[in-house]
């Protein structure tokens, strides 16, 4: 695997992985909240590679989409997760299923993702940071209010100092009833 396919795989991971969670998060559980959107600006640094690209997502209880891209909208991913199964294709149309086990997928060798924590730390409640959010730590460096939300602007995810991904998220609002069907 290349390194920069390998960066986009944890990328890409990482970012479908933000609803595929079998615990909602605290603003699911709102009344009138169907979901929400969220666009950002990451950065990741591996042991081999590092590298900047753009995201926007959806997120709702049964269902995630992803379109993450690199810069100047190069190398795109797409994914579509439930909560069993994440659907994952690449601009060059080759597509692949990753199984969800144990509230964790596991695309590259050693790196579980968090699936279970992962929705909650994007929208800002980092207190469910256990040793079974299986390695990962996730710190806000900023917090910021849009459509009447307070949500992280800046925040940091690592994975034994060798992993690090930094976001920034450049807009959030919540979806409708009729935006998720």
């Amino acid at each position: 695997m290349t390194r920069s396919w390998q960066s986009a795989v944890v990328l890409a991971g990482l970012f479908m992985l933000a609803s595929c969670s079998h615990q909602p998060d605290q603003a699911a559980q709102e009344p009138g909240f169907y979901g929400w959107q969220m666009t950002a600006k990451v950065a990741i640094n591996t042991p081999d590679n590092a590298g900047t690209g753009y995201a926007s997502f959806s997120a709702t209880p049964a269902l995630f989409e992803l379109s993450i891209s690199g810069p100047f909208g190069t190398a795109q991913t797409r994914a579509k997760c439930t909560q069993f199964q994440c659907s994952v294709s690449s601009s060059n149309e080759d597509e692949r299923i990753h199984p969800i086990v144990d509230g964790r997928i596991n695309m590259l060798p050693d790196l579980p993702l968090p699936i279970a924590y992962l929705p909650q730390w994007l929208m800002g409640d980092i207190s469910e940071q256990t040793p079974t959010s299986m390695g990962w730590q996730a710190e806000i460096n900023q917090w910021q209010t849009l459509s009447e939300r307070t949500v992280p602007r800046a925040l940091t995810l690592s994975y034994d100092d060798e992993y690090r991904i930094k976001i920034l998220i450049t807009s959030w609002r919540p979806l409708s009833a009729a935006e998720t069907l």
